[in-house]
């Protein structure tokens, strides 16, 4: 387990106050030691791949990443004019592009489940908003979305979803699949995923649970 235990460790030496302990019927010791046993276990074992396209799912997975990207947005903005930001341009949410889809995974257990990883932006005209803190090329009103999509039968069904502003970087939290597992083997997904933000950074396990995504257990630090 070296190599897996390497990757999941990062947040040891650069973060203050790493804790957490996993509760449940999972391996006991530290957070990252049972997250790597998690992984590597054979019989556990899901894949995760690159997608070439969202096929049916797109219909469904388009309106989602608007509707909450807008939402994202909305409250940013909202926040920003009641502090007396004083933004130089007006928030329109009907001037968002389509959705960018910069990332999209699918996602498989050896039981027949079945799903994607979408991570898309919403991208905001740069000359109808503010000006970027880092980026010339971007505006600060691009909305962010993340979801897990559960690719059954019938139609795909969305698990889980987090949005979040571009502009509200010290807030914002950017979450990262890195694994996809069953570790008690009843068919439904653990995954592992680590959220980063401004001088932050957590890794989190969680299942699939009554057609939702339930957090088993949190390892987190900061600056």
């Amino acid at each position: 387990h070296s190599e897996n235990k390497e990757t999941l460790h990062i947040i040891d030496d650069p973060f203050l106050g790493l804790k957490g302990t996993l509760t449940g019927e999972f391996p006991e010791g530290e957070p990252w030691e049972a997250m790597c046993a998690v992984i590597s276990c054979p019989q556990a074992g899901g894949e995760i791949s690159e997608s070439k396209s969202l096929g049916d799912a797109l219909n469904v997975i388009n309106s989602v990443v608007t509707d909450y990207g807008v939402r994202a947005v909305g409250a940013f903005v909202s926040e920003c004019t009641a502090r007396g930001g004083g933004e130089k341009h007006a928030y329109r949410p009907r001037e968002h592009g389509a959705p960018v889809y910069e990332m999209v995974m699918d996602l498989s257990l050896k039981g027949g489940w079945r799903g994607k990883w979408v991570y898309a932006r919403l991208p905001y005209p740069v000359a109808k908003s503010p000006r970027h803190e880092y980026d010339k090329d971007r505006s600060p009103w691009d909305g962010h979305v993340w979801l897990l999509v559960e690719m059954s039968e019938d139609r795909p069904l969305i698990r889980w979803s987090h949005s979040e502003c571009e502009g509200n970087s010290y807030e914002s939290r950017f979450p990262r699949l890195l694994a996809v597992c069953d570790v008690n083997l009843d068919g439904a997904p653990e995954l592992v995923v680590d959220v980063c933000g401004h001088e932050y950074r957590s890794y989190h396990l969680y299942t699939l649970s009554n057609a939702r995504l339930r957090e088993i257990n949190v390892a987190s630090g900061a600056l």
